[in-house]
């Protein structure tokens, strides 16, 4: 057997943290590039096209979502999650190619329905690579490992911009972001691919009826402390975070350059902004409590 391949069989359950790692690289650089290159285009015009690229990703990326919650199930992930990483490999071809201002609209929206194909069905799409015991003990390593992963991704994508675009190619530096950015979502869509018949080679089908997930669900209620109940404190920390981060990013860039700071070094101020919260999440991996019981 091929060594690397041997390799990767081994150690799939580590590799399935990849993904939201190189689509957040995605998400952070059309973000970046778009409110840059708006902003570029302006000269001090209005701030709000400069910034409007996080809602026009985000207003796609909501409705995506809440249309897939009602048709993604188990057998379908796989398939939807490789139809949105096509989905998004055209568009980041489309982004390099056709890249006037009003067409980053267009890409901007195309890219909010296939990162929400891709995120919606994520979980239900990892499913297959654990029992219900491993899920029951390390439900906190898991959450961790994955901020830390999308987190790390979302940092790279600045550091990518800083490279290539601030310091590389100034003038067409972000053709060649997006051009690299969708050679890596074909190797995740290879990826996928490749840990979809991981699974069905290595691991068991899982059982059908309500009766198994059911016990699964009681097995997991009756393993975790009862302790906490602290749904309501999530939500509040989310939304504000949320918030948090929608009045830092999205001005932050405009903040710095009006104070002639370099692509560079703004692209680096925000790698380490999230950098931060990368590490801030993964410092969470020995957590003894899950704040709800939604069995």
């Amino acid at each position: 057997h091929c060594p690397i391949v041997g390799f990767l069989w081994r150690y799939m359950r580590l590799l399935s943290l990849l993904p939201p790692c190189i689509l957040n690289i995605l998400i952070s650089l059309v973000f970046f590039i778009t409110a840059t290159r708006f902003q570029l285009a302006l000269k001090g015009g209005s701030a709000v096209l400069a910034t409007s690229a996080m809602a026009v990703w985000a207003a796609f990326y909501s409705l995506t979502a809440v249309v897939l919650s009602r048709r993604q199930n188990e057998r379908n992930a796989t398939f939807i999650i490789e139809t949105a990483l096509v989905l998004l490999v055209l568009d980041m071809m489309g982004f390099a190619m056709l890249g006037g201002l009003k067409m980053q609209f267009v890409w901007l929206g195309l890219s909010g329905i296939g990162c929400a194909g891709f995120f919606a069905p994520f979980q239900l799409f990892l499913k297959q690579f654990y029992s219900a015991q491993d899920e029951n003990k390390s439900i906190s390593l898991q959450a961790a490992l994955y901020l830390f992963s999308w987190s790390s991704g979302y940092a790279g994508g600045n550091l990518l911009t800083a490279w290539i675009w601030g310091k590389l190619d100034p003038e067409n530096g972000w053709k060649i972001c997006y051009l690299i950015t969708g050679g890596l979502i074909l190797l995740v869509l290879l990826g996928v691919e490749f840990g979809r018949r991981w699974a069905a080679r290595r691991l068991p089908p899982p059982e059908s009826g309500v009766g198994a997930d059911g016990g699964n669900m009681a097995s997991a209620g009756a393993e975790l402390p009862q302790k906490f109940n602290f749904l309501w404190l999530m939500v509040v920390v989310g939304v504000g975070g949320c918030l948090s981060i929608a009045v830092i990013r999205s001005p932050l860039n405009l903040h710095l350059e009006a104070n002639s700071i370099s692509l560079m070094s703004r692209s680096i101020v925000l790698a380490l902004l999230t950098y931060v919260q990368a590490l801030v999440g993964l410092s969470f991996y020995r957590s003894r409590f899950w704040p709800y019981r939604p069995w």
